[in-house]
């Protein structure tokens, strides 16, 4: 829910400016990480109050791993939104379908080997590192250097409304987990 509230629509914003350069796609992907750390540490601030709502401690780990994952997934290659800026589904296709069967394979196998609820958490966990992986693999350009936020205002400019609704229910959730008779 986190991960949804923070989505400030990067690639939108790339797929929409069909004039988009190196300089957009730069800003876009610091962004990106931006918000994968961002997210990350909400997740962990908010592990206990989680844990303690639903009344299972276990939940802790679990977001812990989570958040780490959102950390990881900030880093995907933003080059990947070409494949459809480009119309090329079929790159994209290969790339979401690709992660997903590695998650797949990876939680079936360890939920026969561990029969513990780590098995969908670690293969969650890994299907996110190998798309993470794998979008590095599949677009090989690099976004990063020294002037990588020139384009904020643009690139924010259209994700504005998904910002407005992450911070609303962060103030709910904050609000929520003092106030227990809410």
């Amino acid at each position: 829910m986190i991960e949804i509230m923070g989505e400030f629509g990067f690639d939108v914003v790339l797929i929409q400016n069909q004039k988009a350069g190196r300089d957009y796609y730069d800003t876009a992907w610091t962004l990106s990480i931006l918000r994968g750390v961002a997210t990350g540490v909400v997740m962990i601030l908010i592990a206990g109050s989680a844990a303690e709502f639903f009344g299972d401690a276990r939940l802790t780990e679990i977001i812990y791993v989570l958040a780490l994952l959102a950390v990881v997934a900030g880093f995907i290659n933003i080059g990947t939104v070409d494949f459809r800026k480009e119309m090329t589904f079929g790159k994209d296709f290969r790339f979401l379908v690709s992660n997903k069967l590695i998650a797949f394979v990876i939680t079936l196998t360890l939920a026969f080997t561990l029969r513990s609820y780590w098995a969908l958490v670690i293969g969650i966990a890994c299907g996110g590192t190998a798309k993470t992986i794998l979008s590095y693999v599949m677009h090989s350009t690099l976004y990063l250097r020294d002037d990588d936020l020139g384009y904020l205002g643009d690139v924010l400019g259209t994700g504005r409304k998904f910002f407005v609704c992450f911070i609303n229910f962060l103030l709910f959730f904050i609000n929520f987990s003092k106030n227990k008779n809410f």
